[in-house]
Formats: structure tokens, sequence, C-alpha cells
């Protein structure tokens, strides 16, 4: 019988053990249920969001971990360093500099900011 504070989770009321596991705080958890179906395909390979993978004999499941490890480092990456768009930068920082702001480092900084920050300036053609 589940208890009603935990619904069968587990607790220290009913003494059903608690199901969690401790990772460290910095920790990237997935689990499985977010991750995409795979579907399989009459070659021997999958489908997965799209795109086709190999499931030949030359290829093991650590493989394919291992090149996931790499993508999600690049992801981790590009959320700490996302791509900037220097002509966007120098257009902003062009307008800061004739509008006579001196109380930051430098302009093209200041503009740097306000382009993460998603200001955009069309391009005069």
């Amino acid at each position: 019988m589940n208890c009603y504070r935990c619904s069968g989770r587990g607790c220290i009321f009913c003494n059903t053990p608690i199901k969690t596991k401790t990772v460290p705080a910095d920790a990237i958890v997935i689990l499985r249920e977010e991750l995409p179906e795979v579907t399989p395909r009459a070659d021997r390979n999958v489908m997965c969001d799209g795109i086709e993978f190999s499931t030949s004999h030359t290829v093991i499941a650590d493989d394919y971990r291992e090149i996931g490890a790499r993508a999600l480092a690049v992801a981790e990456y590009l959320d700490a360093h996302p791509p900037v768009d220097e002509a966007q930068v120098k257009a902003l920082a062009e307008v800061i500099d004739a509008s006579d702001i001196t109380e930051f480092e430098t302009c093209t900084d200041y503009a740097r900011r306000l382009y993460l920050a998603g200001v955009r300036i069309e391009a005069a053609k």
C-alpha cells in the first residue's frame, strides 16, 4: 500500500526506499525518457530525429556515447561563448561612439554586450 505522503516514491514515514540518485551539482542529467525515439530501419540502421545512424557490427554503443559527449561539450561551450556577428558589434560600436558614451571601457566591449543582449542594427544599404 502506498503512503499518502510519497505515493510510492519512498519516504521515511512508510519505510519505503527513496528512489533517487545523488549527482554532482554541476552534472548534466538526461533522463532516458527525454531521449528522442530511435526507429529501426530495414537495412539494420536506425533513424533518430530524421538522422540515419549506422548499427553495423563495427559500431558499439560507446562510440555513439563519445560522439554525444563531444556534441554536448560543444553545446555547453556555445552556451558560455555564444557566436557574435562582428559586423553587428562594429555597427553598434559606431552608434555608441557617435553618441559620446564614455563610461564604458571601450565602445566595442559595450557593443558586444548589447549584441549578446539581443540588440541588432539593420545595416544601411
